[in-house]
């Protein structure tokens, strides 16, 4: 309802149809780092086409910074297993607040999601998003040889366009989509 509607993944709607997005639900009633970390690395050793996976834990309590702290273990419990891992991770709540600060700090305000989740996102997926970047030298050397800049890369690119929607809409147009996700899962 606010992701694929407004478009603030661009890749979301193809990733899901195409079946290289899956979901998952864990039903653990806290925050267990093991568990979580178990089913990670079940998916990291599933479909190398599979691109983004979300871990829903609808029976999870925690308030949105104790979710955090929680993803961050779960990061942490995965660094010590053996092996590169293949996905980074992002963690998503329902009550993650909106900064209008700037850009980057809008992000989190998208990062909300009915049920508190883990996504796991392939890092060839992100380096492709990455990967046309120029360093600052780079800029430097354009700017001095009167070369336009090119595009900023994706990513920075989607940061800005959200933010860039969150001004346009208002955040009380989502924030009301968010309150209604809600309240249909309080009934």
């Amino acid at each position: 309802e606010v992701i694929e509607r407004f478009n603030v993944c661009p890749f979301a709607r193809g990733a899901r149809i195409s079946g290289r997005a899956i979901r998952e639900v864990l039903l653990f009633d806290a925050c267990d780092e093991e568990k979580a970390a178990d089913a990670i690395e079940r998916h990291e050793r599933g479909p190398e086409a599979v691109e983004i996976v979300q871990l829903i834990l609808p029976r999870v309590k925690a308030s949105p910074r104790a979710f955090e702290e929680f993803v961050s273990r779960v990061r942490a419990a995965r660094a010590l297993r053996p092996g590169a891992p293949p996905f980074a991770l992002a963690g998503f709540h329902p009550e993650f607040g909106l900064n209008l600060k700037n850009a980057d700090t809008a992000v989190a305000f998208f990062r909300r999601a009915p049920d508190p989740m883990i996504q796991l996102v392939r890092l060839t997926t992100i380096d492709a998003l990455t990967r046309d970047a120029l360093t600052p030298a780079e800029m430097v050397e354009r700017f001095l040889r009167g070369e336009e800049p090119p595009p900023p890369p994706i990513n920075q690119r989607i940061t800005r366009d959200n933010y860039a929607l969150l001004q346009r809409e208002g955040t009380e147009v989502i924030a009301a989509i968010y309150a209604a996700i809600a309240g249909d899962r309080r009934r």
